[in-house]
């Protein structure tokens, strides 16, 4: 292992106080030769998993290629090794698609493996300590995208098997925790065309929605397909992107009751497509395109849902301009655009890729990927990470590099207590003079969090502390923190401290702030109008005007920690009150 500091570059303004590098691990394995991190898992205790290739010489002469193996690293949460294991299960050419963890801790690594010429699905699982239990490769060549587990914790996996009549088939499969193959299905799309698995949603009750190419025609459409807990299909869906030609949806959620899938469909270029189907009956709710100006690759990347429902979506976008792009878009459940941004790193105007979105407690949204720094010679890439606040608004981005390295790049993102994020990707800077696996911590402590638990209601509502926008000593408007979830047309106040946070039982809740406190003018929480008795209820103060009016220095001082939570009246509630979460940020310059 090699333990690097890493340099931060910040692209925008606010992003140096409100990211701090806690710790960079990467690891050169014993072949030293080309090692690709690329997707990663985290869990409880904070301990960061990184599947990937590591390439292996072959001897020879002239040599032939590397032939890569899959590689896992497990690095606990201060960033030390914990342990790294390859596995070669055929003994040519393996790729890893997606690492995962059951709920009793084992690792489990999909992707395909190979001995000459074509993969194989495979299917490895290892011990907590890293041990190899066992792989499984299915009995016809493919390869298997993503993983997930049932609610008894039996891996399932996503991709596609070829027949030589039926061409390639989306492939689902179950397996015990023992490596038993359960059972096992192959879709055709019906044209014996190429159909193609990438995305898997596990419901509560064990059913399954699939993201996939299906060709019901000579053509893949964009598909999506709902499985009973069996395996056996209840419903089918596809959507041609207009063009009759290669449509693919590669992720799926589920919101209201609306299934939301995103991928892309191929017209004169690539675009962004997406679109929503009746969980229940599969029917078309509706379809969306976006594309940009350019001619380059245009997907969606990842999708997530808030706490409101509201499904965010991050993908490439092409500039004629600028070249590839990062777009950030919210959508209803029904599909209709909320907010729209894109993000390019104007100092070089070079391709920016986007590869996880991520939402945190507060409905803030962190997306991570990799941006060109300098597109002449030697070519520069950083990893990177973009935030934006819960309305789909951009508040900063800040570029990352380990020193000495001309590539950097992060593949996966998973966020930790702490709160942090934690990446995994690779990089050339660790001194062995090739690439390399790499993990890394980032704090956000700075950046606005949530903490501390909310005392639940009359009406059984959890009142939320949330924000929009950034906060800042300089700008006298534009940080709204405020309070949902709480009763309709009840008094209250916001109150704050900035010597820390606590948690002392009080008024039958917990008090989250460390006394004494300071407290904002008493106001009404609005919602429905009485008689109605329900908990659409909000209380919001702007702290960047607050803190403009000189009511208290500190919320003036960049580098202040302010801490912030909400009472409210709450007839019927243990002591008639109402306590909400807290809330943490760091007043920027």
């Amino acid at each position: 292992m090699n333990k690097l500091a890493w340099l931060a570059v910040c692209i925008g303004a606010s992003a140096n106080a409100q990211t701090q590098l806690d710790w960079l691990s990467t690891r050169n394995w014993p072949s030293n030769s080309t090692d690709f991190g690329r997707f990663c898992a985290v869990d409880a205790s904070g301990a960061t998993y990184v599947v990937g290739q590591v390439y292996v010489p072959q001897m020879g002469f002239p040599p032939p290629p590397p032939t890569a193996d899959f590689g896992v690293t497990k690095f606990d949460a201060s960033g030390a090794q914990v342990w790294s294991t390859q596995i070669d299960p055929l003994g040519g050419q393996d790729f890893a698609y997606d690492i995962a963890l059951s709920p009793s801790g084992e690792v489990y690594v999909v992707g395909y493996a190979s001995s000459t010429g074509g993969g194989i699905p495979a299917l490895i699982k290892l011990g907590a300590n890293g041990a190899h239990q066992w792989t499984r490769t299915y009995s016809l060549p493919g390869f298997a995208r993503a993983i997930g587990f049932d609610s008894a914790g039996q891996p399932i996996l996503v991709g596609h098997a070829f027949d030589a009549v039926t061409n390639n088939d989306v492939l689902v499969a179950k397996y015990s925790s023992g490596g038993t193959l359960l059972w096992d299905v192959r879709l055709d799309g019906g044209s014996n065309s190429s159909d193609n698995g990438y995305g898997l949603l596990v419901l509560p009750n064990d059913e399954l929605l699939i993201a996939c190419g299906l060709a019901p025609s000579s053509d893949s459409d964009f598909g999506v397909l709902r499985l009973d807990a069996n395996g056996q299909l209840l419903w089918s869906r596809v959507i041609d992107g207009g063009a009759n030609l290669a449509d693919h949806a590669t992720h799926v959620v589920v919101s209201d009751g609306v299934v939301f899938a995103g991928g892309y469909r191929t017209a004169a270029n690539e675009d962004w497509m997406t679109a929503q189907f009746a969980l229940t009956t599969g029917a078309i709710v509706g379809s969306q395109f976006h594309g940009g100006s350019g001619g380059g690759t245009e997907r969606v990347r990842s999708l997530a849902v808030d706490s409101s429902g509201v499904v965010w979506v991050a993908g490439s976008l092409s500039n004629a301009a600028t070249g590839v792009d990062i777009g950030v878009r919210r959508y209803s459940s029904a599909g209709a655009v909320l907010s729209s941004a894109t993000w390019n790193n104007a100092l070089v105007n070079g391709d920016d890729s986007p590869f996880k979105l991520l939402l945190g407690g507060e409905d803030q949204a962190w997306v991570t990927g990799y941006s060109y720094a300098s597109t002449g010679s030697p070519l520069s890439v950083d990893a990177l990470v973009l935030q934006y606040d819960r309305s789909g608004a951009f508040n900063w981005a800040a570029g990352f590099s380990t020193p000495g390295a001309a590539d950097d790049r992060a593949w996966d993102a998973e966020l930790s207590a702490g709160p942090a994020l934690r990446l995994s990707g690779y990089s050339n800077g660790a001194g062995t003079g090739n690439y390399d696996f790499l993990a890394a911590s980032i704090s956000l402590s700075d950046a606005p969090h949530g903490y501390c638990t909310a005392k639940l209601n009359s009406l059984g509502c959890a009142p939320r502390m949330g924000f929009v926008g950034s906060p800042s000593a300089s700008l006298s408007s534009g940080f709204v923190v405020d309070c949902s979830k709480v009763r309709n047309d009840k008094s209250g106040l916001i109150f704050y401290s900035t010597l820390g946070a606590a948690a002392a039982p009080f008024q039958g809740g917990t008090f989250c702030v460390q006394p004494p406190t300071r407290r904002t003018l008493i106001a009404l929480s609005g919602g429905s109008t009485p008689p109605a008795n329900d908990c659409s209820g909000v209380f919001s103060i702007d702290m960047n005007a607050y803190a403009a009016s000189g009511v208290d220095p500190a919320l003036s001082t960049a580098g202040t920690r302010v801490y912030c939570q909400t009472w409210s009246r709450d007839p019927g509630a243990s002591f008639n009150t109402s306590l909400s979460n807290a809330l943490a940020y760091t007043v920027l310059p």
